[in-house]
C-alpha cells in the first residue's frame, strides 16, 4: 500500500490491523493487575514471538496511516515485553512465564525497538545496543571446535553437518548458557535481527547531508566509517568521507 499509494489496499490493511487489536484477538492474559485493561495496553500471554510479530505489523500500519492509537498500542506492547526478560542481556522468554529464551523473541524486540525509535515513539537505542552486544552476538555458533565439544560421539557426516551450521543461532538458552538446539525459525530471525542492527548503525538524512551515528558499532558507509574499540577500550573513531554534518548519539552509560 505504501509503495503503490493504493487507497483500497491501505483501507484493507487498516481494517485487518483494527481487528487484530481487538481484545479478544490476542490481548487478554488470564492474570493482570486490578484496574488495568490489558486489551487496551497490548498485554498478553502465550507465545512471545507470535505477539511481537503482530505488534511489528500494527506499528507498521500505524506509521503508514499516522494512526496514534495503533502506534501507542505497539509502544505499550513493547514496554510490556521488556518485562519478560533481561533487557541488558537481550534475553527474553519464549512464552510468558516460561524460563527459556528464544532468539525469535530477541529479533522481534530488536526490530520493534528500531521501528519505535525511528517513528519518534521513544528512544530505545540503549536497548538495541544491549541486545546486539550480548545475546544476539553470543548466541551465534562461530566455533566448530566448541560445537564438537558439546556434541559427543560424532562421525564424519555429523561433523560435516556441524560445519554447515557455523554462523547460525541457538534456539533456546538460559541467561548464562546456550542451548545446543538449532531451530529454523531462530536461525532466520537471528540473521534478520543482525541485519536490522547493521542497517541502522548509521542512517543518512540525504536532504541535509547529515550522517546519524546511532550505535557505537563497526560500520563502513559511503558517508563515513565507524571504528569502535568497545568493549576493550573506551574509544570510537569516525572517519568522515563526504557527510556535511555528523550527529553522534552518546550512550546513557557514558560519563
Amino acid at each position: 500500500a505504501e509503495r503503490t499509494q493504493d487507497e483500497q489496499t491501505m483501507e484493507l490493511a487498516t481494517k485487518l490491523t483494527r481487528f487484530l487489536m481487538r481484545p479478544e484477538s490476542a490481548w487478554l492474559p488470564s492474570i493482570y493487575s486490578r484496574g488495568v485493561n490489558p486489551g487496551e495496553h497490548a498485554e498478553y500471554q502465550g507465545q512471545t514471538h507470535g505477539h511481537m510479530m503482530a505488534l511489528r505489523g500494527i506499528l507498521a500500519c500505524g506509521v503508514a496511516t499516522n494512526n496514534t492509537l495503533m502506534k501507542n498500542f505497539a509502544r505499550e506492547g513493547y514496554e510490556f515485553s521488556r518485562n519478560l526478560g533481561i533487557v541488558r542481556l537481550g534475553w527474553f522468554q519464549e512464552e510468558v512465564g516460561k524460563h527459556s529464551h528464544e532468539t525469535c523473541c530477541l529479533a522481534d524486540m530488536i526490530s520493534l525497538a528500531l521501528q519505535l525509535s525511528e517513528a519518534g515513539l521513544g528512544d530505545y537505542w540503549e536497548d538495541v545496543d544491549g541486545y546486539a552486544r550480548n545475546h544476539l552476538t553470543e548466541g551465534r555458533y562461530v566455533s566448530l571446535e566448541k560445537l564438537k565439544a558439546i556434541n559427543n560421539g560424532l562421525n564424519s557426516q555429523d561433523e560435516a553437518w556441524l560445519q554447515r551450521a557455523l554462523g547460525t543461532y541457538s534456539g533456546w538458552g538460559s541467561p548464562v548458557a546456550l542451548s545446543t538446539v538449532l531451530q529454523n525459525c531462530c536461525m532466520a530471525n537471528g540473521a534478520q535481527g543482525l541485519y536490522s542492527i547493521w542497517a541502522k548503525i548509521v542512517t543518512l538524512d540525504e536532504a541535509s547531508g547529515t550522517a546519524n551515528v546511532n550505535l557505537m558499532l563497526n560500520r563502513t558507509t559511503p558517508q563515513l566509517d565507524v571504528e569502535s574499540y568497545l568493549p576493550y577500550e573506551g574509544k570510537i573513531v569516525l572517519r568522515n568521507k563526504n557527510a556535511r554534518r555528523i550527529n553522534l548519539r552518546v550512550p546513557a552509560w557514558v560519563d
